[in-house]
């Protein structure tokens, strides 16, 4: 099944999965509850998923999924840089992570690699993450490495002009645990000002969403 809270994603992933021989969408689902919903009931081999869907925690929605029916994989299909969140989801339980930008055929390709029981990234963000790993650079992006999972969330949606309100109840946490990860961010990024973490988290989202 696929999940994307975009229409058009969602029906341009169904053609094309349906039109490949072997594979059959059998759901879709627009936000986490009609995702859990739809897994509960189908009990779907692969989802093909957007976990940033409305009302969803980020990545913790990969293990919620896998916990409805541990038969289900899950594939990440999103806009987010893959040599960031990549070995994220799959540490949180996801079979694979593939960007939007990639092509039609990439996207097959993962989905028939993960049914097949391997785990997919592309070659691009395997050798990115090597790279860093033997030259241990300390750029932008190996500080964006640091963050724990949901302090790249609270960038992530800082970044698309979530309030510290609305970053709390989608989140499902409180406004005090949002500002002790913004203060967290800010340590682990080597900022003093706010100003200057809601520059870099819009300068991020704008360039992941690219």
């Amino acid at each position: 099944m696929v999940a994307d809270d975009v229409p058009t994603v969602r029906l341009g992933l169904s053609v094309l999965l349906n039109r490949h021989p072997g594979l059959k969408v059998c759901g879709e689902a627009h936000d986490r509850a009609s995702l859990l919903k739809a897994v509960s009931a189908l009990k779907p081999d692969l989802v093909v998923a957007d976990i940033f869907l409305q009302e969803s925690s980020g990545l913790d929605l990969i293990g919620v999924v896998r916990n409805l029916h541990a038969g289900t994989k899950v594939l990440v299909h999103a806009g987010l840089e893959e040599v960031l969140f990549a070995v994220r989801a799959v540490r949180a339980g996801a079979a694979g992570y593939v960007m939007k930008s990639e092509p039609a055929a990439t996207v097959v390709k993962a989905v028939r690699h993960v049914l097949k029981g391997g785990i997919f990234v592309t070659p691009r963000a395997t050798g990115s993450l090597l790279r860093q790993v033997a030259s241990h650079a300390d750029d932008g992006g190996s500080r964006l490495q640091a963050l724990s999972d949901r302090e790249m969330e609270v960038l992530r949606r800082m970044g698309e002009g979530f309030t510290s309100r609305e970053m709390a109840d989608a989140m499902h946490v409180s406004i005090k645990t949002v500002e002790a990860h913004r203060e967290h961010i800010k340590a682990k990024l080597g900022l003093s000002a706010g100003s200057g973490l809601l520059r870099l988290a819009i300068q991020w989202a704008q360039g992941a969403r690219g």
